[in-house]
């Protein structure tokens, strides 16, 4: 019994750590249309109701930008449990009857049972947190199915280094604490076919009903388990051809063989209502939207090598793997390939076969991925237990030449140690493991220095670290404002009541005082050209939070006493001239200059148009022009274009150019009857 409570110590480990530090971590971005759904569908499957108006005890708790969450922080523990997560307009499960295009709901349902019981009923912890729960609670089964599994076929001591190898992989480690889709994926993915493993091993029904039971887990969570037969199959083939007649013992599996799709599929639609309006055509739909993600022809040139495969996860692994899990990885490899062949059931191959699928879909040509290597996190836990596997050969290779036992003890505490020096880099950048990159790129540093693509993509995570700063050190009532995405990229219920946030508040050149928070990694991913480079170059940070030394997070003020030296003393460019001619508006400064806002006044009586339609471009003689990405529209910033009294207002972030055209597309644009023209901003 002792024994056994032992072997369960990886998961109540990992569990409870994971739990300890779960409020550390922010809600990613993605997850806010996730848990809408996820209560939805929940609430449809406990109630058969379509709506929530038999929750007439229930005070539903959303923001006006469609932020749901409450927490019951400071609140009577008597009042929790009349408080939940609701969607945005309570129409519950009728506002997702026809929105079925994307990942499927599994997972947002039962991250939102978690938050169900843990969070709506028994009010033990906060609400966003519960439903991480789900997540974390999976993602510690994965970390004891690898050891108890390597534990059984390669014995005790690889088992400790392949339960160290998952633990402590950064971005498993870090995202099983606010990644609701990823780690269960590769959670399912794995238990799938280990369970398939051990079934045909055993010969055993029940074990391969139990894999058809994770794969409809894996496949209603993402469809990236339908690539896992990729690698059964050509182990099942290395396994059984050889056999011949032994081969009709297998037959006894038929049954659950035949009832795996069965399972599969009905699992899948029961748990996926938006389907059942007409199941074959809504099923096509998301099988073109997984499509349409999946190929990626005009991927990052930097990536493509010869006959156009994408080495963009290749770069990922070897980057962001700890080396110590590399370098047994790379012993685990040589030994499946040069010993796997002779084992009975060839479980090194299979092994194998399972780490390579996953990076080796994404390097084909025409396909790509996006975020770093999140998306195929289910090559971890074979990487995990080849690293297990390389450690115990490198052991047997090391008998070879010492029959001395102490020598070999000193090698397997040598090997525990190696995994020292990752988790106090772990605990170093805790809770930003998802940025660890090893020393072959030099650190999350070099990879920023070498312009690795999403190096610094963590789906927001430090947005958490962001709002405990702002809580603590802004003045009541301040406004604030993100650099770029949406509001319910954070939670309300983490950010001081007074404190205003919407992204309506950017004021640009017109510092009206906002506080703008920006994520370093998306100036290169999202934001228009002026939001691009405006904070950056007009404003000095009032806080940074840094990674190696790298800044990931910087908050402004958009006042004058935060505003860079030389941008303090902005005017009038006298010598500038213009000239309208068809539908173009030509500007000239008379020079490069640093220029950080045109204002045009028209002639108002004009019937004209003053909608914000055409190109501008910048040039410094007149010859090679550059069009700007915002084309006379910058997203989210109040109080620039038409003004009242006829005057038009354009933003630039201090854009060093000679000549700016304005093309605009309407015959009956106001900029055909412009009258004078002020250009604002400082010469070189």
């Amino acid at each position: 019994m002792f024994k056994k409570i032992l072997l369960l110590l990886p998961f109540f480990i990992y569990f409870i750590v994971g739990a300890w530090v779960l409020d550390d971590y922010a809600q990613n971005w993605d997850e806010a249309v996730h848990f809408y759904r996820g209560q939805a569908y929940l609430h449809y499957f406990l109630t058969g109701k379509k709506d929530y108006s038999d929750l007439k005890d229930f005070k539903l708790y959303f923001q006006k930008d469609n932020t749901i969450f409450f927490d019951p922080v400071g609140v009577n523990k008597n009042e929790v449990t009349k408080r939940s997560v609701f969607q945005h307009n309570a129409l519950g499960f009728k506002a997702w009857e026809n929105r079925y295009v994307g990942h499927p709901p599994l997972s947002d349902i039962f991250s939102a049972f978690t938050n169900f019981v843990f969070f709506q009923k028994l009010g033990w912890i906060n609400d966003i947190d519960s439903y991480h729960l789900y997540s974390l609670f999976l993602s510690a089964v994965l970390v004891e199915a690898i050891f108890l599994f390597v534990y059984k076929y390669f014995g005790f001591f690889a088992s400790l280094i392949s339960t160290l190898s998952l633990s402590l992989f950064p971005l498993f480690l870090g995202e099983s604490h606010f990644n609701t889709k990823d780690n269960p994926e590769a959670a399912f993915y794995s238990l799938s076919l280990l369970t398939f493993y051990v079934a045909v091993v055993k010969k055993k029904n029940y074990w391969m009903i139990l894999s058809a039971i994770f794969f409809a887990f894996a496949f209603g969570t993402k469809f990236n388990v339908v690539f896992l037969p990729f690698s059964i199959l050509p182990w099942l083939i290395i396994l059984l051809v050889p056999m011949k007649s032994k081969i009709v013992q297998y037959v006894k599996l038929l049954p659950s063989l035949l009832l795996y799709p069965v399972i599969v599929f009905g699992l899948f639609f029961a748990s996926w209502p938006s389907l059942w309006v007409s199941p074959f055509k809504r099923f096509l739909d998301v099988v073109g939207y997984y499509r349409q993600i999946g190929d990626n022809s005009n991927f990052d040139p930097r990536y493509l090598t010869i006959g156009g495969f994408n080495t963009y996860a290749i770069h990922f692994v070897l980057y962001t793997t700890p080396l110590v899990i590399l370098f047994f990885v790379l012993f685990g490899i040589v030994d499946a390939l040069k010993n796997g062949w002779a084992e009975k059931n060839k479980t090194k191959l299979l092994i194998l076969f399972w780490f390579l699928v996953p990076i080796l879909r994404v390097t084909r040509p025409g396909t790509g991925i996006y975020g770093g290597i999140r998306q195929i996190m289910e090559f971890i836990p074979p990487m995990a237990i080849l690293a297990g596997i390389g450690a115990g050969y490198l052991l047997q290779l090391l008998k070879k030449y010492s029959k001395d036992e102490s020598i070999l003890r000193f090698c397997r505490v040598l090997f525990l140690v190696l995994f020292i020096p990752v988790l106090l880099k772990l605990i170093q950048l805790h809770p930003n493991e998802g940025l660890y990159f090893n020393s072959l790129v030099g650190g999350y540093s070099g990879a920023v220095n070498k312009q690795l693509l999403d190096a610094g993509n963590d789906l927001g995570n430090v947005y958490k670290q962001s709002l405990r700063w702002m809580n603590a050190n802004l003045e009541p009532n301040a406004k604030l404002a993100l650099f770029a995405g949406l509001g319910s990229d954070i939670p309300a219920i983490q950010l001081r009541s007074d404190i205003a946030f919407s992204n309506l508040y950017r004021s640009g050149v017109d510092k009206k005082g906002e506080y703008v928070l920006g994520l370093v990694e998306n100036f290169n991913s999202f934001g228009d050209d002026y939001q691009l480079n405006y904070y950056n170059n007009f404003l000095i940070p009032v806080h940074e939070i840094t990674v190696d030394g790298v800044s990931v997070v910087k908050i402004w003020k958009n006042d004058a006493t935060h505003t860079k030296p030389q941008y303090k003393n902005i005017g009038v460019l006298n010598a500038t001239k213009f000239n309208v001619t068809d539908n173009t508006l030509l500007i000239d400064t008379g020079g490069q200059k640093k220029i950080t806002e045109i204002i045009a006044h028209y002639d108002k009586n004009q019937a004209c148009s003053q909608v914000p339609d055409g190109l501008t471009e910048v040039s410094d003689d007149l010859q090679n022009w550059e069009t700007l990405a915002n084309n006379i529209k910058v997203a989210g910033v109040s109080g620039f274009f038409y003004q009242p009294n006829g005057i038009f207002k354009y933003p630039f972030s201090a854009i060093g150019s000679r000549y700016i055209r304005f093309t605009f597309m309407s015959d009956t644009s106001c900029l055909k009857y412009v009258t004078k023209v002020d250009v604002y901003g400082v010469g070189n």
